[in-house]
């Protein structure tokens, strides 16, 4: 893979009334022009590449574990990060937090992809490793423990789940990209790749998380596309939601001509997966960004409450792979009919005061040319959310703190206001830092 700055954004995608919250998950905005959390100086354990894997939120706080490499040697470690907003990450000072297994061991190569369940108040890790002895080149999945997010126990019966029998779809490397827990049985979404062949999604399930791991006679859960599409080269499962009835996945799609891009499948059932139409969902970056060649490997979280996403993602350029970030913003109704507008609404921001995300809802009883702007406190516009024709409809729009030039703005009061035809209301609006 290769390795890029970005095109600062301020406004985040408007979305109408919808009959699924998938039909708005066609843009995303990336935030800022550089990665939320960069590579690591000349000669750390990180400088070259980093991968994002996994991002809970525990205890109020955003917790991501992540793979990176030095100097392209490929011998991936998993470091931890940690952030109150999910756009300013510090890294552990100790990291790695889980490294290479000892010389001859079955992880001694690679520790890579970690996707981590919490649960009683214990952090539990799968991974995928790689090792230095035959057959050194089969990725296979571990589990390591922890009471907290960075002191790590690697188990002693890892490796706990192989690739299956010769000639099968999986035969080769199987590596978790989410693992679920229901209070009897342990589910474990995996990649998995044929010798020769591509990566595709996979299922497993186990009643203690380590042992008699029974893979589901649906696999491959969702498979390549034809020959010629952009993931037919490789597809690679990456995170999964619930949303609403449906389950989604966020995959890491390839072609035939090197571009790596993120795309969605969706399922109301959780065993019968359908590509969304408008894949790729996200793409790499504009030329002469930080991710202009590679987007890959997205950890999604989605808020109900705020029918919002929030995206990190690995992007790169010829030089290295980094993490970046970015939202996107969906409003649906749970009956998935046509609610009776009646007169023109601007609601107050939520939250408030915020630091740096919120969001603002309207409404509008009939088809209006439509403009949300930002200003500041002398009356300076700061930036503009919408300006166009909108139709009748519930609408929702996030402000990420940011001007027109893509900018955080200071701490301080700020209003929004909405015009809609004959109709315009202001709201005042708190920034904290």
């Amino acid at each position: 893979m290769k390795k890029s700055l970005l095109i600062g954004m301020t406004m985040l995608l408007v979305s109408g009334l919808i009959d699924n919250p998938v039909s708005a998950q066609t843009t995303w905005e990336r935030y800022g022009r550089t990665p939320v959390l960069p590579v690591g100086p000349n000669g750390s354990w990180d400088d070259e590449n980093l991968l994002i894997s996994n991002v809970l939120e525990v205890e109020d706080t955003l917790r991501m574990w992540y793979s990176g490499a030095e100097d392209s040697n490929d011998h991936y470690a998993i470091g931890y990060a940690w952030s109150i907003d999910g756009i300013t990450w510090t890294k552990w000072v100790d990291n790695p937090i889980l490294e290479l297994g000892e010389i001859g061991s079955w992880d001694a190569s690679t520790v890579n992809f970690p996707r981590v369940l919490y649960q009683g108040g214990e952090y539990l890790m799968y991974y995928g490793g790689k090792g230095t002895t035959e057959p050194y080149d089969r990725i296979k999945i571990g589990i390591a423990r922890s009471s907290d997010p960075i002191n790590w126990t690697k188990d002693i019966n890892n490796p706990v789940f192989e690739g299956s029998a010769d000639g099968s779809w999986d035969d080769k490397h199987v590596a978790p990209f989410a693992i679920e827990f229901d209070g009897t049985e342990y589910t474990m979404w995996y990649n998995g790749r044929q010798s020769g062949g591509h990566y595709q999604v996979g299922r497993a399930v186990s009643t203690d998380g380590v042992t008699n791991w029974v893979r589901d006679t649906g696999n491959p859960l969702i498979p390549n596309g034809s020959y010629g599409s952009w993931d037919y080269w490789e597809l690679i499962g990456t995170s999964i939601c619930q949303v609403g009835d449906l389950v989604e996945i966020f995959y890491t799609g390839a072609g035939g001509n090197g571009a790596w891009n993120i795309g969605l499948a969706t399922s109301s059932d959780g065993d019968n997966f359908t590509k969304y139409s408008g894949n790729p969902i996200f793409t790499s970056g504009a030329s002469n960004t930080w991710d202009e060649d590679v987007v890959a490997y997205p950890a999604v979280i989605y808020d109900p409450n705020l029918s919002s996403y929030r995206i990190w993602y690995s992007g790169g350029d010829a030089n290295h792979v980094q993490i970046g970030y970015a939202t996107a913003t969906t409003t649906s109704i749970e009956d998935k009919e046509h609610v009776l507008i009646e007169t023109y609404i601007l609601n107050q921001n939520y939250p408030n005061p915020f630091n740096p995300i919120t969001s603002i809802q309207y409404s509008l009883p009939e088809a209006e040319q439509v403009k949300v702007t930002i200003f500041d406190i002398q009356g300076q516009e700061v930036a503009r959310l919408q300006d166009g024709s909108s139709p009748q409809g519930n609408y929702e729009v996030q402000w990420n703190g940011r001007d027109q030039f893509g900018y955080l703005v200071a701490t301080g009061v700020y209003f929004c206001r909405l015009e809609a035809g004959s109709y315009e209301k202001t709201i005042k609006m708190l920034m904290i830092k």
